[in-house]
């Protein structure tokens, strides 16, 4: 433990330089190709260290079983490519992840200037990498989504926690250009769901006729309209988007869920139970979908019944949490509830599962606030 706690700012560090470079061609050429592996190693060494510590969590119980089902799971059912290591790496990430920032947070006192401002850094870091990736893909002549996006998208929760509403609102704006770029359905659900729960957290919970709040919603409303026009062709290719929905069935995913479904009930009783392996959806045999773009269905194949009752569980403790934080009128309990929205929209329509770099801002987040909401208990 004291190993992690020492070495905080070089795993943040880790963390955040991995995150900016994930959706970047860097990590393609020369040496720089080992470098992802390289950083999921260390963190599963120190998600180890730091697991008899984060059993104590309030979802630490659920990631520990998680964790451990994970790695039995890579023992006996290895991924599509067939090498163990690398699916016990990709797959216990995010549970690394959890646990670790649990570990480094929960003895650690923030200052609200110095949250805020790496906040901002990271923010601006992740959004510049995906501008970067995205010009380099020139995705937005085909009207495709560029996955990138939910780098800078899924750092919503840790924004809504910045104590300066100025501060706060020019991320969420940065974020919300990136969004709309980007032209994914599911980031503009996820932007436009979290742009009103915090406006009505800022501007109108409790102090709606303060001066001050009343100034800056108008500056919100004009940074909104003024994104608007600057984004003018792709909010109208976004509008185009949703209304290929019902023609394409979300780029054929009730095919593809109809298809993972199937697939599932054919299956053995113990392969139901204990299912596939990790990111088996795509399988060996030519099949119409590279994963199930549905959480839900991708837990219930790659980890059976087993793995999709302890992710279901893990909604359901975040549900009890954050009904417990607008009870207790918590400040951390519209950052959750944007964070569950996250979850949720991306759970149902996308993925998190296979993409450890996503989950990891979102598991590390909810470790981070139950720390910050125990310490404001206290």
């Amino acid at each position: 433990m004291s190993l992690i706690r020492n070495y905080r700012k070089y795993l943040i560090t880790l963390f955040v330089v991995y995150l900016t470079l994930a959706p970047t061609p860097i990590v393609d050429t020369g040496l720089m190709r080992f470098f992802p592996t390289l950083t999921f190693v260390i963190i599963l060494f120190c998600g180890i260290c730091s697991f008899k510590t984060a059993k104590a969590a309030q979802l630490g119980t659920i990631v520990s079983v998680f964790f451990i089902y994970i790695v039995l799971c890579a023992i006996f059912h290895p991924s599509i490519e067939g090498n163990k290591l690398m699916t016990l790496l990709k797959s216990s990430y995010w549970c690394c992840v959890y646990f670790i920032t649990y570990a480094i947070f929960s003895k650690k006192n923030i200052g609200c200037r110095s949250f805020d401002k790496k906040v901002m850094i990271t923010t601006i870091l992740l959004a510049l990498s995906f501008n970067y990736s995205h010009a380099s893909r020139l995705m937005n002549f085909d009207l495709i989504g560029d996955n990138a996006v939910f780098y800078p998208l899924l750092m919503i929760p840790w924004i809504a926690c910045i104590s300066n509403t100025t501060k706060r609102w020019i991320m969420i704006v940065i974020v919300s250009l990136c969004a709309i770029t980007a032209l994914k359905r599911s980031g503009i659900i996820i932007m436009s769901i979290s742009v009103i729960l915090l406006y009505y957290s800022d501007f109108f919970r409790r102090k709606c006729l303060h001066p001050k709040s009343l100034f800056a919603a108008i500056l919100v409303i004009a940074g909104i309209f003024t994104v608007y026009q600057y984004k003018a062709e792709s909010i109208y290719d976004i509008s185009k988007r949703f209304e290929m929905i019902k023609a394409d069935g979300g780029n054929g995913r009730d095919m593809i869920y109809e298809d993972v479904i199937n697939r599932y009930r054919s299956e053995d009783l113990i392969q139901q139970v204990i299912g596939k392996g990790f990111d088996s959806v795509k399988g060996k045999d030519t099949t119409i979908a590279l994963s199930a773009h549905n959480d839900f269905l991708e837990v219930l194949y790659d980890f059976g019944a087993i793995g999709f009752f302890l992710y279901v569980l893990m909604h359901f403790s975040l549900i009890k949490w954050t009904v417990l934080l607008f009870r207790k009128r918590s400040q951390l309990a519209f950052p959750m509830l944007v964070s569950y929205v996250c979850f949720v929209v991306m759970s149902m329509v996308s993925h998190l599962i296979l993409y450890p770099t996503y989950f990891g801002l979102l598991v590390s987040f909810w470790a981070f606030a139950e720390c910050k909401d125990r310490k404001l208990q206290y």
